[in-house]
């Protein structure tokens, strides 16, 4: 059978994945996500805060510049408008699914996209099509196995 190296190399991914399973699902799905930050919330209600600065296309204030206006806040001080105290979420956005973690970690260490990524584990047990992708990669992985096995014998 004449089956690609990248596709055989998913199929080995897979079933070694299998092995070791510390995900919490038979099924996982490698999701890296960006974090998205959204600015704007009442800092009376939002225990994480940041200062912005205006001139800087309200940009964050630097962590040293913050601890700075923070001191003149807690005093009473004035602060210079340029400066605005704000509430903030992060969020976290998808961006792609890989089979593997080792795929997913390498996309994330290649920072091919800009910003923080992370890799999240779903559970694709109730994605039929998503398990028989897997079957299909980890059957392909087993037969080479097999065959390599008997031919070595």
């Amino acid at each position: 059978m004449n089956v690609p190296p990248e596709i055989l190399e998913i199929g080995r991914r897979l079933l070694a994945d299998r092995e070791q399973n510390d995900h919490c699902t038979a099924d996982p799905m490698f999701v890296v996500q960006k974090k998205r930050r959204i600015y704007g919330f009442d800092t009376s209600y939002c225990t994480r805060t940041v200062w912005l600065d205006s001139e800087c296309e309200s940009t964050e204030v630097p962590a040293k510049r913050a601890r700075v206006l923070d001191r003149r806040d807690d005093r009473g001080d004035k602060i210079p408008p340029r400066y605005e105290r704000t509430g903030y979420i992060d969020e976290w956005e998808h961006v792609t699914t890989y089979l593997t973690s080792e795929a997913a970690h390498a996309y994330c260490e290649a920072k091919a996209y800009e910003g923080e990524l992370r890799v999240y584990v779903d559970s694709g047990c109730r994605n039929h099509e998503w398990k028989a992708m897997q079957a299909f990669f980890m059957g392909l992985a087993r037969e080479l196995v097999s065959v390599t096995e008997s031919n070595a014998a």
